[in-house]
């Protein structure tokens, strides 16, 4: 019998139901129809580099739908992407127990956040972390003002945490979606040409999302 990191393969199709059922499937279909039209709507860099990796669910989900529809056994056909989408499962399923009604409603639209889902799932997995040593997990529901997001408890000690996942982007001047986006503009006609090699650009200020400002860009280094 074949384990996944703390979960076997026959529990994914229940996990994977029960994370649907958490969020809602309404929900679900509603961020996958989107989902699936910004990749029909986006060039091949933008894509495969951004689009796929931006929200870490939306993949496996659509690979879980498949083979759910096509009829073969999940257990015996599971993809990377669907196990790492089950151990998700597994942690939000037990942990939303814990929370309060309000916290639980927050991450129910929290999780499904394209642009801020890994923020959010990170700190579930701090929470997990804690939860699967034994300690007792108490969220915290106060808006009012800014508070850790929980507490954790043990026979012997106790503090609060506050999660915070600093994304990549932020102290970036130029931004990956902008690059790929870039990157877009520029490879159709560098193929077009025929170069082959490294292109080296070095910018004065940053790289602006502006449509207009990308495909000046673009122009300037292959003409």
């Amino acid at each position: 019998m074949k384990q996944t990191s703390g979960i076997h393969d026959y529990e994914v199709p229940n996990l994977v139901k029960k994370l649907i059922r958490f969020i809602g499937n309404a929900e679900i279909k509603k961020c996958l129809d989107r989902y699936q039209r910004s990749l029909q709507s986006s060039g091949p860099i933008f894509r495969e580099y951004y689009l796929k990796t931006r929200h870490p669910w939306w993949e496996a989900l659509i690979e879980y739908f498949s083979l759910e529809k096509s009829g073969k056994s999940i257990k015996r056909n599971l993809t990377n992407n669907v196990k790492i989408l089950a151990m998700d499962a597994k942690k939000i399923s037990v942990l939303q127990r814990l929370m309060p009604e309000k916290i639980r409603e927050k991450y129910k639209k929290d999780l499904i956040d394209d642009n801020r889902a890994f923020d959010y799932l990170f700190e579930i997995q701090i929470a997990w972390h804690f939860f699967s040593k034994g300690c007792e997990i108490k969220w915290y529901e106060d808006d009012s003002k800014k508070h850790s997001e929980f507490l954790v408890k043990d026979s012997d000690f106790e503090f609060n945490v506050e999660c915070k996942r600093i994304s990549v982007d932020i102290s970036r001047k130029i931004r990956r979606r902008d690059f790929y986006r870039f990157a877009e503009k520029l490879l159709p006609t560098v193929e077009q040409i025929g170069f082959s090699g490294s292109i080296d650009i070095t910018l004065k200020d940053r790289l602006h999302s502006s449509d207009n400002h990308l495909n000046t860009l673009s122009t300037q280094i292959v003409y």
